[in-house]
C-alpha cells in the first residue's frame, strides 16, 4: 500500500506509520477450533484444558504484547504453539487434518466447519470484539473509482459476515 501497488487491505492492524485511512467493517473475535472428531471437543471446557493442547498458529507479525485487546487476551494464555505457519488458510488445513488446535476469526466459523470440518472449542478468554478494518492510502480518498471500491468491499463484508459479528 505504501508504494501504491495495493488499492486496499482488510486487517485488524493498522500500519505503524504512513498516510493511511481506515474504516471499521465489522467486529470479530477469536475462537479455538479442532477437527470434528477430536476428543478434546468433549472435554476442553476451561482455560487449563486449552493450555494442555498443542496449537498451530500464524507467525507473529509484531513483537511483544499484541496491541489489539481481543488478540492480547489469547496471547496472555501462553498456549503451546508447536507449529507456526505463514498464511491463515494453513491453520484451517493443519487443524482439520491433525490433532492440533487452531485460533481463527469467529467470522470464519461457518467456512471452517463447512470446508475443513472444524468445530469450536468451548474454552477461551472472555470474548472481546476485534475491529476488522478496511485500510487504504489517503491519496486515494478523492478517486471516485476507489470510493466505489471501498463501498463495494463494505457491502460485501456485511453480506458475508453481517454488520457486527463478535
Amino acid at each position: 500500500m505504501r508504494e501504491g501497488r495495493v488499492d486496499a487491505a482488510i486487517d485488524w492492524l493498522m500500519p505503524a506509520r504512513g498516510p493511511f485511512r481506515e474504516l471499521t467493517l465489522f467486529g470479530d473475535s477469536v475462537v479455538a477450533v479442532a477437527r470434528s472428531k477430536h476428543p478434546a471437543l468433549r472435554r476442553t471446557r476451561t482455560i487449563k484444558d486449552l493450555q494442555k493442547g498443542a496449537f498451530v498458529s500464524l507467525r507473529p507479525r509484531i513483537d511483544g504484547e499484541h496491541p489489539v485487546a481481543g488478540l492480547r487476551e489469547w496471547q496472555r494464555l501462553e498456549l503451546n504453539y508447536v507449529l507456526e505457519v505463514s498464511e491463515i488458510l494453513e491453520i484451517f488445513m493443519v487443524a482439520g487434518q491433525s490433532d492440533l488446535f487452531g485460533l481463527i476469526p469467529r467470522s470464519m466459523l461457518k467456512f471452517a466447519r463447512d470446508v475443513f470440518g472444524l468445530r469450536p472449542l468451548q474454552a477461551g478468554p472472555k470474548r472481546i470484539s476485534v475491529p476488522i478494518k478496511l485500510l487504504w492510502h489517503e491519496s486515494r480518498d478523492a478517486d471516485p473509482a476507489h470510493a466505489f471500491l471501498r463501498k463495494q468491499i463494505q457491502l460485501a463484508s456485511h453480506d458475508v459476515v453481517g454488520p457486527s459479528s463478535p
